[in-house]
């Protein structure tokens, strides 16, 4: 599963055209946002048979987590053929948010660890515990 996302930024075109296609107007996405101070937890979850491949589901994650965090509207997004808007994601979007920091990784964990690492994040930001089971539950279903 890891060599498949990583492929995708070996090869930026390829990237850029599979986020440009994304329609997040139809895409179903389920969230879960907790913060407090500095320290925040921002989880999406799709469901896999929307999407031909992971590749896709990918791209579909970025473009979701890309519009809310510079809060543009779905509903606006560019037409999937629009050059600038794929040039603008090989050249600006994807750099800045993976390719910038060298502290940033993709990484694919061990469940069990995952888990451990979200509860303690999410004891830190004092997260209720049904808020913290809903999240678990999804979690689980499929990992």
């Amino acid at each position: 599963m890891l060599s498949n996302i990583k492929e995708l930024f070996g090869d930026l075109d390829f990237f850029s055209k599979q986020v440009a296609v994304a329609d997040l107007s139809t895409i179903m996405f389920e969230q879960y946002n907790f913060s407090t101070g500095y320290m925040s937890i921002d989880t999406i979850f799709i469901k896999c048979d929307q999407f031909l491949n992971l590749k896709e589901a990918f791209a579909a994650i970025f473009c979701k987590e890309l519009h809310d965090m510079h809060e543009w509207d779905i509903r606006t997004q560019p037409s999937p053929d629009d050059l600038q808007w794929i040039k603008a994601l090989k050249e600006i979007w994807i750099p800045e948010n993976y390719l910038k920091f060298e502290g940033i990784q993709l990484e694919f964990v061990d469940v069990k660890n995952f888990i451990k690492k979200v509860e303690y994040d999410l004891e830190s930001l004092n997260v209720t515990k049904t808020a913290a089971n809903n999240l678990f539950m999804k979690i689980t279903e499929n990992p």
